[in-house]
């Protein structure tokens, strides 16, 4: 529920994972790897992880799944708040935090002004792909999907650690 929440931020907590991130793509997916999988693959973001498997294609591949959620302020006659929602069609006015793009691009670190290269949707741990041009609810939920589905021994893994965290202080594996 917290990789597919949409909604006001005030009225629904699970959008504070994807708010805090202030739906950036690239942050999103390190904070969804990190919490959910126990995965620290935010590493490989500009280079291949230094000490484990994880390339930095497969970073971006996992970013691929969130450039079209976006958090816009949302004002009433009382309150201010913001509102976590997606971003699918290519007019109209995209938020100023995010690029023009409903695609994610790895960036070209040798000329960084240059867009990058397309992602398409690869789930690392499993290796399922999604195309890209798929809305974002469904890039999310198919994500979320193959997170908790029995191909992915991660969740499941980072569950039990943190459960584990909980009740005795200290993770199997630190740090949680």
């Amino acid at each position: 529920a917290f990789v597919t929440a949409t909604g006001d931020v005030r009225q629904d907590g699970r959008t504070a994972l994807i708010m805090a991130q202030e739906g950036k793509a690239a942050e999103t997916a390190a904070e969804v790897s990190r919490i959910f999988l126990g995965i620290q693959i935010q590493c490989a973001q500009c280079h291949d992880h230094p000490y484990d498997n994880w390339s930095r294609e497969q970073f971006h591949e996992l970013a691929a799944f969130f450039p079209r959620t976006v958090v816009r302020p949302k004002l009433n006659s009382t309150t201010r708040t913001f509102e976590v929602t997606s971003f699918d069609r290519s007019v109209g006015r995209r938020p100023r935090n995010e690029n023009a793009s409903l695609e994610h691009y790895m960036p070209n670190l040798e000329d960084p002004s240059a867009k990058g290269k397309l992602m398409e949707p690869v789930f690392f741990a499993t290796g399922e792909k999604l195309d890209t041009g798929n809305s974002d609810l469904k890039r999310r939920e198919t994500l979320a999907a193959w997170m908790t589905g029995l191909e992915n021994p991660w969740f499941a893994k980072a569950y039990v650690n943190r459960i584990w965290s909980e009740l005795v202080g200290r993770g199997f594996y630190e740090p949680v």
